[in-house]
């Protein structure tokens, strides 16, 4: 607990402000939106607009997490704390911790606004039957592996711009390599066990969690965290 409350109070720069303030806007821009889209199907609206604002959570967040670790390289703090006897254990378990809490209490933000703004659209005892838990395990494995690739590929580049650059093309290029699969190997499902595309298969489409892919997300996931370990681990801190 002590290292994750070192991480805490490593958060108090104005950078970490700005992104937040970016991140609360961006979602209460898209959660506004999607309340006034004409839609013969409320539910269905409702919960698209739901996704889409855990959706930008995720990516927005992603992001922080590249910076907020990309500091630590930059303003040679990691270097220093290693230097007077902080390990790089500790280190990443208080990022590790850090990231998982951060996602928790996003997530949490996020789905207030979704009610205030289903609310102040008249739509308040729709929008609490779209809040399901399978729908909130859903998002929270979502938003943790988008942080988690941040966190990896801070680790590996060791460059902001190039991390948020290729997370950025990841998703865009998973996208079109999962439609290419479809189309090479018809009758398959070879793109549905792709990092992102593993977690659109989460949610059955009557609302159950289909644990197959549940693992699969999780996998990849661990993956990713034995990855960054395995980087901050043998490389040396310069």
């Amino acid at each position: 607990m002590k290292a994750l409350q070192i991480e805490f109070i490593k958060l108090f720069r104005p950078s970490t402000y700005v992104i937040l303030a970016i991140l609360l806007l961006v979602v209460f821009i898209r959660g506004e939106f999607g309340m006034h889209l004409v839609s013969p199907d409320l539910t269905g609206m409702l919960k698209s607009t739901d996704a889409g604002m855990a959706d930008m959570i995720g990516f927005i967040f992603s992001i922080f997490v590249i910076m907020n670790i990309g500091q630590e390289y930059t303003e040679n703090t990691l270097r220093r704390s290693i230097i007077e006897g902080y390990t790089r254990g500790k280190f990443f378990i208080g990022k590790l911790l850090l990231v998982i809490v951060a996602a928790v209490l996003l997530l949490l933000v996020q789905k207030l606004i979704f009610l205030a703004l289903a609310a102040s659209a008249g739509y308040t005892k729709e929008a609490f039957d779209c809040l399901t838990v399978s729908g909130a395990v859903y998002s929270l494995i979502r938003t943790i592996l988008y942080a988690l690739l941040g966190f990896f590929l801070i680790f590996l580049t060791r460059s902001v711009a190039i991390s948020i650059i290729i997370s950025f093309v990841w998703t865009s290029v998973e996208g079109l390599l999962s439609i290419y699969l479809k189309f090479k190997y018809p009758g398959s499902d070879w793109g549905s066990y792709l990092p992102f595309s593993s977690l659109a298969q989460i949610l059955a489409t009557d609302g159950t969690i289909a644990f197959q892919f549940v693992f699969i997300a999780l996998g990849y996931q661990v993956a990713l965290v034995a990855g960054s370990y395995g980087l901050l681990a043998t490389r040396d801190i310069k």
